[in-house]
């Protein structure tokens, strides 16, 4: 039993080693996936959430999109889940996630 342990052990640190290498920021290969999208339109910054995103790109390297949808998880969060409707028989209250991602270069 300790030796497949061992054996699996090995097998997947051979595997890490060969997905880090391939991943190597060196590689010269890169993926058409890696353009930057098309900026929001201005309609995206209209009222209080686009006033914020103003007021703190200056001060800050994020991307205007990033800041507003960070400025809208925020004020949910402090509404909170109290708004809620119905929907086919259950209670269904309000929530927003955001997982931003980001290239490191």
């Amino acid at each position: 039993m300790r030796e497949n342990a061992m054996v699996s052990l090995e097998r997947a640190a051979e595997f890490l080693d060969r997905s880090i290498s391939s991943s190597s920021p060196t590689s010269t290969s890169t993926p058409s996936s890696s353009k930057w999208p098309e900026p929001l339109a201005d309609a995206a910054f209209h009222g209080i959430a686009g006033e914020f995103v103003r007021m703190v790109e200056p001060v800050t390297e994020s991307d205007p999109a990033a800041i507003l949808l960070q400025f809208f998880v925020c004020f949910g969060a402090l509404v909170g889940r109290g708004d809620w409707t119905w929907g086919e028989c259950l209670v269904v209250a309000l929530a927003l996630v955001v997982c931003l991602v980001t290239v490191l270069r």
